[in-house]
């Protein structure tokens, strides 16, 4: 595999720069295409444990909340510079916490239909289906990969609860992804860079006007091929939301008796609030026998501008690469 076939001046960089992307993030931060008629399958597992956020809406402890996923990815090269990319992730999620920070759909005005799932079990869900296409628009000197990508629920799971699966909203990519080398070649250190702009699906409470937050995803990586076999890499990524809830509007909510917000606003919170937050993680990719590619990676959050503190996300993927005839 590489960016382009063997004939390309910019096969050794390909493949340099491939030997880790396709194991970890196909679409959201791969640069290279598998090369026409040429492709992969695999699936990476992911594990967070969360214990903190940034703000709490009262005394005492958030409580623990575990993230299981199985993201299951298949890409495939349609030309040797075009390729596309299907995602489909399955989520088991729990949540073990108190009043009021678990998601009781009791205390809402309008509870949408939706049961308490934050009560101390593994709940599962499939989550948001992704399709993606990349084009590989240059090699040289550096390579520029831009891509779009439309991501949708692929049931109606629920939405007011802490192991959600998804945000329930459909959202629209835009990006690129750059890669090039660092020093001379004999060195193997790469890195890859990469900007998505995601638009969501507008929020329509019927309590409130409509709102679309909007977010900004910035990444950078650095690897160095220390065999050929064996890669291990640096990954930062940072997110920005766009017209998201400021405090002063999220506590501005009608709230009940109890003490609890029960507006409309308050069941589409996780859609409306400005989750913004940078993180990093250690891997490794081992290009094993028989076209297949391991990756594991272990990840903290960075730094939190609202929401979940990470402590810590591990994952481990598997791919199994395909060549044309074969």
């Amino acid at each position: 595999m590489g960016f382009v076939d063997a004939r390309s001046p910019a096969r050794t960089l390909a493949l340099l720069v491939l030997a880790t992307g396709a194991a970890h993030g196909q679409t959201q931060f791969s640069v290279g295409v598998p090369g026409r008629g040429n492709g992969s399958y695999g699936v990476s597992l992911q594990h967070i444990s969360i214990t903190k956020r940034d703000i709490d809406v009262a005394n005492g402890e958030f409580g623990e909340l575990t993230l299981r996923s199985a993201f299951f990815d298949f890409d495939y090269g349609l030309t040797d510079r075009l390729a596309p990319n299907l995602t489909l992730p399955f989520k088991s999620n729990r949540f073990i916490g108190e009043p009021p920070y678990d998601h009781d759909p009791s205390v809402l005005i309008d509870d949408h239909g939706e049961e308490f799932l934050d009560d101390g079990e593994y709940h599962s869900a499939w989550g948001d289906f992704g399709v993606n296409l990349r084009w590989l628009w240059r090699t040289s000197p550096i390579a520029v990969t831009p891509f779009i990508g439309y991501y949708f629920p692929s049931n109606d799971y629920p939405l007011f609860t802490e192991t959600q699966a998804g945000t329930a909203q459909w959202r629209a990519d835009f990006g690129v992804n750059m890669a090039g080398r660092l020093g001379p070649p004999r060195l193997n250190l790469t890195w890859t860079a990469g900007y998505a702009y995601s638009l969501m699906e507008k929020t329509r409470p019927s309590d409130a006007p409509g709102r679309r937050v909007n977010h900004s995803r910035v990444s950078a990586e650095f690897s160095w091929r220390a065999t050929p076999l064996i890669t291990p890499y640096l990954h930062v990524s940072y997110v920005d939301p766009h017209n998201g809830l400021d405090l002063d509007e999220f506590f501005g909510f009608p709230f009940s008796e109890e003490g609890f917000p029960h507006s409309d606003q308050y069941y589409y919170h996780d859609q409306l609030l400005p989750w913004g937050y940078s993180t990093w993680s250690l891997g490794v990719n081992f290009q094993a026998p028989a076209r297949m590619s391991l990756t594991a990676s272990y990840g903290r959050s960075l730094n939190i501008g609202f929401g979940h503190e990470y402590e810590p996300a591990m994952s481990l993927s598997i791919a199994r690469f395909f060549a044309r005839g074969n």
